[in-house]
């Protein structure tokens, strides 16, 4: 087993106040099943690219395990990873630094997903904290894009700075995140 992610990542109350009105899990667990994802992405990739490879190099011996197979198709001489970058990551303007750990013991993965991962992905951490800032970015905006609009329809008065505009509207009466809503 490997722990990646250790090292943490720090949020701001706003956004899981942002987040929590639209998940109905923490950011921790949606975290993980982003993981789970980009593990078995990776691993998918690295079975399509490499198993004929391994088949050519290994002619009527049985396909072991996953646990076996991918480090193996890995150690191929002319098995070549592919190399995902990491995309830009988007610019989230907070009030003041985060400081909410949300990934206290990091995530743990088997060996070979992180076999896998690594012949996937330029960094799969970071393309990991990529996922989850670009989750809350997407959600800061459709946060204030829905009770920004009905702000104006209802006429109320509200602050211009995204962070004081979330704590604004979570104290609002009346205001439910997803889980209150059902």
């Amino acid at each position: 087993m490997k722990t990646i992610g250790t090292s943490g990542f720090l949020t701001s109350n706003e956004d899981d106040y942002a987040l929590a009105d639209f998940l109905l899990v923490a950011g921790k667990e949606w975290t993980q099943g982003a993981l789970d994802g980009m593990t078995n992405k990776a691993v998918k990739l690295v079975v399509q690219i490499g198993l004929p490879l391994w088949k050519e190099a290994h002619p009527g011996d049985p396909v072991p395990l996953l646990a076996e197979l991918i480090p193996a198709i890995i150690a191929l001489p002319n098995f070549k990873p592919n190399q995902i970058l990491t995309p830009s990551f988007p610019s989230i303007n907070h009030k003041f630094p985060p400081s909410v750990n949300d990934w206290t013991t990091g995530f743990e993965i088997e060996d070979y997903q992180d076999d896998a991962s690594k012949a996937i992905y330029e960094d799969p951490e970071e393309m990991l904290r990529w996922f989850f800032t670009n989750k809350i970015f997407n959600r800061r905006k459709a946060f204030v894009d829905k009770y920004e609009a009905q702000f104006l329809r209802d006429q109320v008065t509200f602050p211009s700075i995204e962070d004081d505009f979330i704590d604004f509207t979570i104290e609002y009466p009346g205001y439910q995140n997803r889980a209150q809503r059902g």
